[in-house]
């Protein structure tokens, strides 16, 4: 018996080594891709190391456009910072100032170019190098590079992939905020215009007063503790007036004199305004750009000027009895005096931007407040000749139009008490007349007796009168205050509507006969004259004197916007 086994079939001999070949194919295909990988990925984190090299280079180069006092010593500052960006990341190419497009192919380069970034203009990407330098100042950087990178496995002499990066960052001009319009009151003027506006008692201390004056809040800081997400949103929360002072307190971190000042529980205001929401967007004009709208948040607000303001939005129209302690002189009497803040006092924030020449128009303004000032005054005379006696009831209205401040200049410095803010103040027309709102006519200012018996009336034909003072150029560091106009502009206009001719009046017939009252008429201006100033500085406010206050500047405003 045969114990051999079945002799094993061998393969054919055109199969043999096949599945060394396939192996080796895999082998090699897996190398390629790992090697085309490698080298993708290689492609891929250069081109990220040029690009943040790029946007680190435009960024420090828009933080110089607030430092450079001329366009050569600015094109110096952008040029040095990006060479020195470049050099510190290892770029091995020149770097220029130059605002053409790079293309490719060329050799490489990095080139910074100043410009204006504006999102409102249809400009690629909105920036334009082409701007004029008499009325713009640049106030972003854009800057390109490019760079040619080898491809890692390949043979010597073989070609590279030539890379492309491109950042522009806006310099977000250096921002002011100011206010115009409302005077900073001293402790006692302030308890005695909030307890008027408030309907309630105000006692703050002279050491609580200085505080509030001394306090600025950011934008920022309002929009945090009011838990909004955007600065216009902020601006658009309709807040009643406890609310508003809460919120303003809060982000000051004085939220204990809320009480103080408003009183637990609430005090009432006066009919005109006890519905009336209080916003930001009614004190504040913002002349900014976005992505400028960003740094207006981190400007300096008036904590006291957002107070005073705010309860005269709250007030409305109605108009504010202020009583009057002037002693009058003899034959005098019955002198009352209103105030109506007709538009609050406003602040302003944004950048020194002119926007047109003829006429000349800035980027940001504030309007001071229309204010109108009603005085009676009841003057009375004796038998005059042992006839004839007067008794004049005197309606006085002195209105002011807005007075205009515009910023036209900012200078910065890395301290910021040595940073200026120049305006161009211009004060508001005053008009000074017989009748509501200065419409002229026929005013009847009194009555002549005989015997002690109504006679006659004494008419006038009221012709309003005005008076401005020409606009001035202010410069003020923060915190700076400047009144711009005369202390007493109406006391010429008093005398010349004092001097008015008075007609006497019977059945509503012309009598022709001259009657000379500038002896009581004189008296009453002189007196009038004494007194309003008086009068208004409980309330801050000055007629044909802009009061101008600069609370903060901020020039630390670079931003990435491509």
């Amino acid at each position: 018996m045969s114990l051999r086994q079945p002799r094993r079939r061998r393969a054919p001999r055109s199969a043999r080594g096949a599945i060394s070949v396939m192996a080796a194919l895999l082998i090699a295909t897996v190398a390629i891709a790992a090697l085309v990988s490698i080298d993708v990925g290689h492609v891929f984190m250069r081109q990220r190391q040029l690009q943040n090299m790029v946007d680190l280079a435009a960024m420090s180069a828009a933080q110089q456009l607030k430092r450079a006092d001329s366009a050569a010593n600015l094109n110096a500052a952008v040029l040095g910072t990006v060479r020195n960006i470049g050099a510190k990341n290892g770029y091995p190419s020149g770097t220029a100032m130059g605002c053409g497009d790079a293309t490719g192919g060329g050799a490489d380069a990095m080139t910074a170019c100043l410009g204006v970034w504006d999102p409102a203009s249809g400009e690629p990407r909105h920036f334009s190098a082409a701007y004029n330098p008499a009325q713009l100042s640049p106030n972003a950087v854009r800057v390109q590079a490019t760079q040619t990178v080898p491809i890692l496995f390949v043979i010597d002499g073989g070609s590279g992939r030539q890379l492309f990066a491109e950042s522009i960052a806006s310099g977000s001009p250096p921002v002011a905020a100011f206010s115009l319009g409302t005077g900073l009151l001293d402790v006692n003027s302030a308890n005695s215009l909030l307890s008027v506006l408030l309907g309630s008692s105000v006692q703050l201390s002279a050491v609580d007063w200085e505080g509030l004056v001394n306090a600025n809040v950011t934008l920022d800081q309002l929009r945090v503790r009011a838990n909004v997400g955007t600065v216009d949103q902020l601006l658009n929360t309709a807040l009643s007036l406890r609310d508003f002072y809460a919120l303003v307190l809060g982000a000051a971190g004085r939220d204990a004199l809320l009480n103080t000042m408003l009183g637990s529980p609430p005090t009432t205001l006066g009919a005109g305004g006890a519905g009336v929401a209080v916003s930001l967007a009614r004190l504040l004009q913002l002349g900014v750009l976005a992505p400028a709208a960003s740094s207006a948040a981190e400007v300096g607000l008036s904590v006291a000027q957002l107070l005073l303001a705010g309860a005269q939005v709250a007030r409305g129209d109605a108009a504010v009895a202020l009583p009057v302690t002037v002693q009058l002189p003899a034959g005098l009497s019955g002198l009352s005096a209103s105030v109506q803040v007709i538009q609050p006092p406003v602040m302003a924030v944004g950048p020194a931007r002119k926007l047109t020449d003829n006429p000349a128009t800035w980027q940001t303004s504030a309007h001071s407040a229309q204010v109108e000032v009603a005085l009676a005054a009841t003057v009375s005379s004796g038998p005059i000749s042992g006839l004839l006696g007067v008794q004049l009831n005197v309606p006085l209205h002195i209105a002011a139009a807005e007075a205009t401040a515009d910023l036209t200049g900012l200078q910065c410095a890395a301290a910021p008490a040595d940073r200026r803010a120049t305006l161009h103040v211009t004060p508001g027309l005053v008009s000074a007349c017989l009748t509501n709102q200065c419409t002229g006519g026929k005013v009847t200012i009194g009555t002549a007796s005989t015997l002690f018996q109504p006679l006659i009336k004494l008419v006038v034909v009221d012709n309003p009168k005005y008076r401005s003072t020409a606009g001035s150029d202010i410069t003020l560091a923060p915190g700076g205050h400047a009144q711009v106009g005369t202390t007493n502009p109406v006391g010429g206009i008093f005398s010349q509507v004092l001097a008015l001719q008075v007609t006497p009046e019977v059945l509503g017939i012309p009598i022709p006969l001259s009657v000379d009252l500038s002896a009581l008429l004189v008296p009453l201006g002189a007196a009038l004259d004494a007194v309003l100033p008086s009068v208004l500085a409980q309330a801050g406010i000055q007629l044909g004197t802009a009061d101008l206050w600069v609370h903060s500047i901020d020039c630390n405003n670079a931003e990435l916007v491509y």
